[in-house]
């Protein structure tokens, strides 16, 4: 793609982007969830978001300051003459993006108030929205914003080995995108920025980034780059049925079930590239119908014990804009999953584009919501991955390692949201469920070593888990590999649970977005047990139960997660389209 057209690209997405945050005000509907009335952002000055902000700066510095090194030196050591001008083109978008144009220029005299000073957030000037620049002065130095535009700008790599590197190139870009929306998020917790003046940071950077890059040429595969990028390591491929006996009996023992049917489907049809249309298995199951009756029936007790007209309140008093944005956040967070199993399935040597990995990701979220069908949204995904390339073991593999990876972002989230809320729940509620998230965490700490115990070597399941860890530990091999995935995951689960805060809060639920990050994850968890449809009621009961806890209204509590169950299915609708696009294919 030319660079026009990947400039005016990115200029497009900016404004598009503006105008939905203006029409809904998105910005000041975000702002609020961090906004606690009475206290201010009071959740800004603890961690981790007061040592994001601190601290946050140092890794886009030290890359800076490394290609300031490798300038200077490279001018008198023969090894780092060929990488001046990578080095040169990183310093100039350090020094011209987030030094000279977001700091120095348009930071200084944009006026536009911080939420922090802004009278709907306790402070004494009006809200100025992005679509009315003003240029009085340095009152206001909320657009844009100077700790955003640095963490962005560790994804500048990208450009430099986008051409020749694509798998480093895709590390560097996904480390730096995730890294500057923690840090944007970090601003945002602490009222200092809104929504739109952080996205306009990362367009800012990137476009910077764009336009060097073709004026330097660094974009040419026959400029030396720096970063190589590790080979991936050889798959190994066991016979079909070693892989679909040891691959059903360990997909029978958790929630991607279905899965184990997509394997007796493949062994049955012999690896068909397209499955009957009026196949039973598409028909409404037994078990299918038992999961609803658990739902509704889980929801109708629920429903007795609530003021089912509070609930209409709660209902009524959720606005268009607040269902949108959590649209948009869901639509977000299952964008970033998918491009995580992507990454997981390149390192284990499966190919395979982003957008085929986006199609089969939310075609699997699709089935997943609960259609009559035996296979699961997750057997969909290995059947997808299997069709492509014949990685039968691996498509496997890459989808227990996604849900691992993701189970542990869930955790490891929840973990840090209860340690700094230490007094939110009581003690007999905390202490077992830090028990519990501290036990998860160390079981799957523990499939990273397995591959290297002889009991794991043998057998059915047991060696169908040794073989599972081994390739775990190719996907995890480095220190890179292993923080973008927790990262991509972090930032998935965080997605998810803004889109629970903005319509908590828009039903009255007017908790900072911490709270909602110790009590949601747990329900979320719960709603892996395979007894209800899509977790319908197993979800809504754990919430209500969770929420009593800290005061709030049960109406309240069961409306929001209600409508976040049905935003979450309408999330799912590109599947529909992609299923339909297949022509029903399974």
């Amino acid at each position: 793609m030319h660079v026009k057209t990947q400039a005016a690209l990115t200029g497009l997405i900016l404004v598009a982007a503006t105008a939905l945050i203006t029409l809904t005000d998105l910005d000041r509907e975000t702002a609020r969830l961090f906004y606690l009335q009475g206290n201010g952002f009071v959740a800004g000055d603890r961690l981790p978001w007061r040592a994001l902000y601190r601290y946050g700066e140092w890794p886009a510095l030290l890359l800076a300051a490394g290609a300031l090194f490798c300038l200077t030196t490279g001018f008198v050591w023969t090894r780092l003459r060929s990488y001046r001008q990578a080095s040169l083109f990183l310093l100039l978008v350090y020094l011209l993006g987030p030094g000279l144009l977001v700091n120095g220029i348009l930071k200084t005299h944009w006026d536009r108030p911080r939420p922090v000073d802004v009278v709907d957030f306790g402070g004494a000037r009006p809200f100025v929205s992005l679509s009315t620049p003003s240029f009085n002065g340095p009152e206001g130095r909320s657009f844009p914003s100077g700790h955003a535009s640095v963490a962005f700008y560790l994804a500048s790599p990208w450009f430099l080995l986008r051409s020749t590197r694509r798998r480093a190139a895709r590390l560097w870009l996904g480390a730096g995108l995730a890294y500057g929306g923690l840090v944007s998020l970090t601003r945002m917790v602490q009222g200092a920025h809104f929504l739109s003046d952080v996205l306009w940071s990362w367009g800012i950077v990137h476009l910077l980034g764009l336009l060097l890059a073709h004026w330097l040429r660094l974009d040419q595969p026959e400029v030396p780059l720096p970063f190589p990028a590790r080979p991936a390591p050889a798959a190994s491929r066991p016979t079909l049925a070693g892989w679909a006996r040891a691959g059903s009996a360990a997909l029978s023992t958790l929630r991607i079930r279905g899965a184990a049917a997509a394997v007796s489907r493949l062994r049955a049809a012999g690896w068909r590239d397209r499955e009957p249309q009026n196949d039973p298995a598409t028909l409404p199951s037994r078990r299918h119908l038992v999961k609803a009756a658990v739902s509704l029936s889980l929801l109708a007790l629920i429903g007795r014990q609530v003021d089912l007209q509070g609930m209409a309140t709660a209902l009524a008093a959720i606005p268009p804009a607040a269902l949108v944005a959590a649209l948009i956040l869901q639509l977000a967070s299952n964008c970033v999953a998918a491009g995580r199993w992507h990454l997981i399935m390149r390192r284990l040597g499966v190919p395979g584009s982003f957008t085929f990995y986006l199609q089969s990701f939310f075609k699997g979220a699709l089935f997943n919501q609960g259609l009559p069908s035996s296979i699961g949204g997750d057997g969909l995904r290995i059947l997808d991955v299997a069709r492509l390339a014949g990685h039968r073991e691996d498509a496997v593999f890459g989808v227990f390692i996604d849900r691992f990876v993701g189970l542990a972002g869930l955790v490891l989230l929840n973990l840090a949201a209860l340690l700094v809320n230490r007094s939110l729940l009581p003690d007999r509620v905390a202490l077992p469920l830090l028990a519990l998230l501290t036990l998860l965490t160390v079981t799957l700490a523990a499939l990273f070593f397995l591959a290297r115990i002889d009991l794991f070597r043998q057998g059915r399941l047991l060696g169908f888990l040794g073989r599972l860890s081994a390739r775990y530990r190719q996907v995890y091999a480095t220190a890179p590999a292993m923080t973008l995935q927790t990262g991509l995951s972090l930032l998935t689960h965080l997605l998810a649970m803004a889109a629970f805060a903005v319509l908590g809060n828009a039903a009255g639920l007017h908790y900072p977005l911490q709270v909602y990050l110790a009590l949601v994850p747990p329900a979320v968890l719960l709603t892996i047990l395979p007894v209800s449809l899509a977790g319908w009621g197993l979800r809504e009961g754990a919430m209500v139960g969770l929420f009593l806890l800290v005061g709030a209204d049960k109406s309240m509590v069961l409306t929001f997660s209600i409508v976040y169950g049905l935003v979450n299915l309408i999330a799912s609708l590109p599947g529909l389209a992609v299923y339909l696009g297949q022509r029903h294919q399974l």
